[in-house]
């Protein structure tokens, strides 16, 4: 394989201990030819002193005044003039993420050279907060008609017969569980991506209408509009210790990110689906109705439960 250089992008907010630990299992893959930017993300300076005491000086670290979201803060790392060189690869990656194999990196540049229609591969995500295993849980996501993804975005239509229908084909659950082998898919999973460098900056890195949430459908629907396709490499596996940053999970909700989710589906719909005022207005509602049905009711099982 030709030296190709690979850039991987991390952003940190508020967390340098993982940042770091992360870091560290890069540094034990067997690719070389890789450079490591750091944004942090409107951390407290307490932190970001732990996360400078923490880094080599080969690694850039890149600070910004204010949180500014998933997209806009990877797409200043992957847009950073203190690296001359323009990677052939862009390996956008969470702080909450261990590479637990030596040979990740490698794998998934290896199978992106030999797939001339792929533009992107991600591992399989092992979410450490579920006792499913790895190769049974969501990992990605398929590109479906607008209804059928307001069905999937949500919480209670999904919960019916046809709902379920729907949504098992949205999480690719007849690939379940997943072997040792590549997948084409419509998307990537957002946690740990590499895509090829000279597609990223053809359709301008990520779109930073979305502060968190939809980034991987609208980066599908991208890369799906340029004719080609995503990977998911079934052989290798990284770990991620989701919610971290944001302390969301099922049963903790918190109104200021389902307030980010219902945005960002909503300008998935508008500038990809072409959604009108109506849909989007009724959208907002009904997606603001499940936070309060899910609220109660994840209220009354913690009671039922003391």
């Amino acid at each position: 394989m030709p030296n190709l250089l690979v850039r991987v992008v991390i952003l940190n907010f508020n967390q340098p201990h993982y940042t770091i630990k992360c870091i560290e299992s890069i540094r034990e893959q067997n690719y070389s030819d890789i450079d490591i930017v750091i944004v942090d993300n409107g951390s407290k300076s307490n932190n970001i002193q732990l996360l400078e005491n923490g880094i080599t000086e080969d690694i850039i670290l890149i600070k910004t005044e204010k949180n500014i979201g998933y997209a806009a803060g990877n797409n200043i790392g992957c847009k950073s003039i203190q690296i001359l060189n323009e990677p052939d690869f862009y390996f956008i990656l969470n702080n909450d993420t261990v590479l637990v194999d030596s040979n990740c990196i490698s794998n998934m540049i290896l199978s992106l050279t030999k797939d001339q229609y792929a533009a992107a591969i991600s591992p399989l995500i092992n979410t450490i907060s579920t006792s499913i295993d790895v190769r049974n849980q969501i990992q990605v996501r398929k590109i479906l008609s607008k209804n059928k993804l307001f069905i999937s975005n949500g919480s209670l239509l999904r919960r019916t017969p046809i709902g379920k229908k729907i949504f098992n084909s949205f999480i690719y659950k007849s690939y379940q569980p997943f072997e040792k082998k590549n997948y084409i898919v419509d998307t990537i999973n957002g946690a740990a991506f590499i895509i090829k460098g000279d597609i990223f900056r053809k359709i301008g890195l990520f779109d930073e209408g979305t502060f968190l949430y939809n980034e991987e459908l609208i980066l599908g629907n991208q890369i799906k509009n340029l004719g080609m396709h995503c990977l998911l490499s079934g052989f290798s596996e990284i770990i991620h210790y989701q919610g971290i940053s944001t302390k969301q999970s099922g049963k903790i909700l918190k109104w200021e990110m389902t307030s980010f989710k219902i945005d960002s589906e909503l300008y998935l719909y508008k500038k990809y689906y072409f959604a009108s005022r109506y849909y989007l207005n009724f959208v907002r509602m009904f997606r603001i109705m499940e936070y309060f049905i899910k609220s109660f009711l994840n209220k009354f099982d913690r009671k039922q439960s003391e």
